[in-house]
């Protein structure tokens, strides 16, 4: 037995002792009692089986009983020596060893457990540490490398350091970082996060906006095309006039190829629709692979509860690397709002009585019934509206009619949907907004597939697609008018009464996450359309969603008050891309019904084809018409080819929906494993304490027993010689 368990053993006997003695001493060692208890479980928590390795019974312990028996002797403390001199004399004793010594996770574990009994400071451990490591690697010997095995190497690292690199470069270069760090410290983290999926949105546009301009408006421009001079400013506002024969829709761009070299040709077709197909897929790839990580980090990842919050806020949540007293600031704000939003969380939720309870949930079945009528009734007259109406180019509001009419449906009702959720009173807030903007994003759907509907099967006139992208190039532009500039004026103009009326202002409206955010998908939906007959349509949306950012920043900072009650939105951003990646699905049907049944028309691009799928498989695939793989093609577009590929994709997302399902029972199979794995080391560390109290008891009694039985011993000796030296 080495000090170290010598020592524990001394303390439990104390405790023994004292235990058995007075009420009153045991009260005075209580707290003595408690620290030593703690250290005995520490020292039997040595012996379980995650602590050990099966390799320390092939002859290994003996080395280390060996070690551990000097090693105490050689870290005592020399009086004047240095640190480095110390831990040198101890590294070296332990390099005695050649157990140790390997370059292998057994004995790496061993020179551990050696340097966590070893009784001296933690600078001299890290040192003793990092010379057994060197050592350890200096002896392992090396094997030759093949050439291509280095190289593979290389690259690997290589490659590893430049996604390091460029993942410092992002964060150090994160766009509008600061602003969205203090609307988050000053209003919630779920205000902020409808600005940080605008900034992804807007990120993600840039993108397709480079592409489209590079790959597509410029090679066009360059191409010598007569251009409407007659400028009306009225014309940006209507997006016809001189707009509508320009680089702005699909019926200005031709069919004609740029000479780049004497043999090398620039096919304008071919360029507009692998430009458009690649950042369709792109957007899809990306959508589908922000949803899948957001939704296991804040559902697969949390499913069993996330422990010690509070403390990970207080002491890990932090930035040491702050040197501004505006960023300390900042960064303080944000976590006094998280730890508000973490304690709301803990509150439980009034107890109802059984009729307020079922009248609770009549209320809300009640409402999604209005609720839905009214989105149904919505569709109806919409449509209704837009068989009737038939639009005079000669008067403006006449073209206007339908926009300002849809955008006042997508303005206004949010509001009234908003307000019918109120009344349902929901428990939680969270649950709140998740209604709310699922109901919103029913009708969004609604209004946009009505549109859609009826300018896809009603456009058979002459270049229908560039008055398609007219339309919602009106749609777009109405909107930023009315629900950015125009709730800004509004903000304002209650915000200066308040203040004339009261004094100071105190009509400070919410910030509305459900409505702002349904603005959003629905302009990006919009957008995903309308690209694919307006390339021009990347750069203004782009532009859109910088002006949008600034001043709804500038509105909510300046005349919006904080949420009265705070919550976590820790997985409504999942909810915002699952909703965004929705409308990019329906986009893509809605763009490939037109490549694939729609025909192209006298205008634009693909005018020399019939349909749009033909210049794919003639231009790029080289296929030629008349041919065995031509007839192929034909065959697979078909009506019935389409339905098994969708029936195809149901079954694929209905497996993949099964696999998930799977796969989050097995991680909970596995995390309840985990949880009596560790009840079962409780049990253990509860078991070898209790044995060694009762080895200790039967130990002292065994002593006690023996000291008594020797003094009676003696007591019956003397006794017997006493009267025989009498008698003598």
């Amino acid at each position: 037995m080495n000090n170290t368990d010598r020592n524990v053993d001394e303390e439990i006997e104390m405790i023994e002792t004292q235990g058995s003695g007075e009420p009153d001493n045991t009260r005075n060692v209580n707290s003595r009692n408690l620290f030593l208890q703690q250290r005995i479980f520490a020292h039997h928590a040595r012996h379980l089986p995650s602590r050990r390795i099966v390799a320390l019974a092939n002859g290994r312990s003996e080395g280390l009983n060996e070690i551990s028996s000097f090693i105490p002797q050689l870290t005592l403390r020399i009086r004047n020596l240095p640190l480095e001199d110390h831990a040198t004399m101890i590294a070296n004793h332990i390099e005695q060893n050649d157990d140790l010594m390997q370059n292998d996770p057994q004995s790496e574990h061993l020179r551990s457990e050696i340097l966590r009994d070893m009784p001296q400071c933690l600078t001299v451990k890290r040192t003793v540490k990092a010379k057994l490591s060197f050592s350890a690697s200096q002896k392992l010997k090396k094997k030759p490398v093949g050439y291509l095995k280095r190289l593979k190497y290389r690259i690997s690292m290589s490659f590893t350091k430049f996604n390091v690199a460029l993942r410092e470069i992002c964060s150090e270069m994160e766009l509008w970082y600061h602003p969205i760090k203090s609307i988050e410290g000053q209003f919630g983290s779920g205000i902020a996060t409808y600005f940080k999926f605008l900034r992804w949105l807007f990120l993600i546009n840039i993108i397709t906006c480079l592409l489209s301009v590079s790959f597509i408006i410029i090679p066009q421009s360059l191409i010598g095309t007569k251009l409407d001079n007659s400028f009306r400013y009225l014309d940006l506002l209507l997006g016809n006039g001189f707009l509508t024969n320009s680089l702005m829709y699909y019926g200005f761009y031709s069919n004609q190829s740029i000479k780049v070299m004497p043999a090398n040709t620039y096919h304008i077709p071919s360029a507009y629709f692998l430009t458009l197909g690649f950042c369709y897929l792109f957007t899809f790839v990306l959508l589908c692979c922000k949803v899948a990580q957001s939704y296991r980090k804040c559902f697969i990842e949390t499913s069993g509860g996330i422990y010690n919050q509070y403390a990970m806020k207080i002491f890990c949540g932090w930035d040491f690397g702050i040197s501004s007293y505006k960023a300390a600031k900042l960064c303080s704000s944000s976590l006094h709002r998280e730890l508000k939003e973490l304690l709301s969380e803990t509150e439980s939720d009034i107890d109802l009585s059984c009729f307020t309870k079922f009248l609770t949930i009549a209320i809300q079945i009640l409402m999604t019934i209005f609720v839905l009528a009214m989105i149904a009734s919505t569709g109806g007259l919409l449509w209704i509206l837009l068989n009737q109406h038939k639009a005079d180019v000669n008067n403006v509001w006449s073209i206007l009619m339908v926009p300002l009419i849809v955008t006042g449906i997508i303005n206004i009702f949010p509001s009234l949907i908003s307000w019918l959720a109120k009344m349902e009173k929901y428990s939680n807030d969270r649950i709140t907004l998740y209604v709310t903007i699922i109901r919103m994003y029913t009708m969004t759907l609604v209004v946009i597939g009505t549109l859609l509907t009826y300018w896809i099967t009603r456009g058979n006139f002459d270049c229908w697609q560039t008055q398609l992208a007219q339309e919602i190039y009106r749609l777009i532009l109405l909107d930023f008018i009315i629900s950015v500039i125009g709730v800004l004026l509004v903000q304002m103009i209650r915000s200066k009464c308040c203040t004339i009326a009261f004094g100071k202002n105190v009509c400070s409206p919410n910030f509305d996450i459900a409505r702002n955010t349904m603005n959003l998908i629905y302009n990006q939906t919009l957008f995903w359309v309308a690209f694919y007959f307006s390339p021009m349509m990347s750069v203004i949306i782009v532009l859109k969603m910088m002006l949008t950012f600034y001043i709804k920043k500038f509105g909510l900072v300046t005349f919006c008050e904080p949420p009265t009650k705070p919550w976590r939105a820790a997985q409504t951003q999942t909810l915002f891309l699952a909703l965004a990646l929705l409308g990019m699905v329906g986009s893509l049907i809605a763009l490939g019904f037109v490549t694939i049944y729609k025909t192209t028309g006298d205008c634009g691009p693909f005018n020399a084809h019939n349909f749009i799928w033909e210049v794919f498989a003639e231009e790029i695939l080289l296929v030629k018409r008349n041919s065995v793989v031509w007839s192929i093609c034909e065959q697979f577009v078909g009506v019935g080819s389409m339905s098994v590929v969708l029936v195809i994709m149901c079954i694929s997302v209905y497996y993949v929906r099964a696999k998930a399902i799977a796969t989050k029972e097995m991680v909970q199979i596995l995390r309840e494993m985990l949880i009596m794995q560790s009840r079962d080391k409780e049990f253990l560390l509860k078991g070898f304490t209790q044995f060694s109290k009762n080895g200790l008891r039967s130990s002292l009694r065994d002593q006690q027993r023996e000291r008594s039985f020797r003094e009676k011993n003696k007591e019956n000796t003397s006794l017997r010689a006493g009267p025989s030296n009498a008698e003598y």
